[in-house]
């Protein structure tokens, strides 16, 4: 486990014990965070399918954990299931609701992710419309600008197409930090 994660977690163990969060509670959303972490390391290491494992446990102890939704639909993806994957994307965004970084980068990556999968399926207006709230929230997004750009440009065929396929154009992954 990194140093950062590590440090992140001791850090969380003591916001958690200071307000008074009785430690079984604690326990299980640490068992959460760790399995979603361990899918995570499985995905970067090629093995997604390892990984949706991983993640779909994570939902016994973090069910409203909007990381652990992206992370399952961006297995998803990998596995070619997209409608699934964009359920995943959009149950993602429902669960971060707030204004908060954390928040704000679960839904840019989720809408960002859904227009690409919409670009996939040749559905050009609902894939603007999903990248444009993806660009509301991080307006300097040069993936975002130039995927739009391309999906006007071709009409929701070719390269774009092709890159949404194969994941190219996908946002990473998400620890708990």
């Amino acid at each position: 486990m990194k140093t950062q994660t590590r440090a992140a977690l001791l850090l969380s163990l003591v916001n958690f014990v200071s307000i008074g969060i009785p430690s079984f509670v604690w326990a299980g959303e640490l068992r959460g965070i760790i399995k979603n972490n361990q899918g995570v390391n499985r995905y970067d290491s090629g093995k997604p399918t390892d990984a949706f494992g991983f993640f779909t446990d994570a939902l016994g102890d973090v069910p409203f954990a909007p990381e652990v939704q992206f992370n399952i639909g961006d297995s998803f993806l990998q596995m070619k299931e997209l409608d699934k994957a964009i359920s995943q994307f959009r149950l993602a965004i429902k669960l971060a609701p707030s204004q908060s970084p954390r928040d704000r980068g679960v839904r840019f990556k989720s809408f960002f992710n859904i227009g690409a999968l919409l670009a996939a399926q040749n559905k050009t207006d609902e894939a603007l419309e999903s990248y444009q709230k993806a660009l509301d929230l991080v307006p300097d997004s040069i993936e975002t600008k130039t995927n739009m750009e391309l999906l006007t440009q071709q009409g929701g065929q070719g390269g774009l197409r092709e890159a949404c396929m194969t994941g190219r154009t996908t946002s990473k992954m998400i620890y708990f930090v």
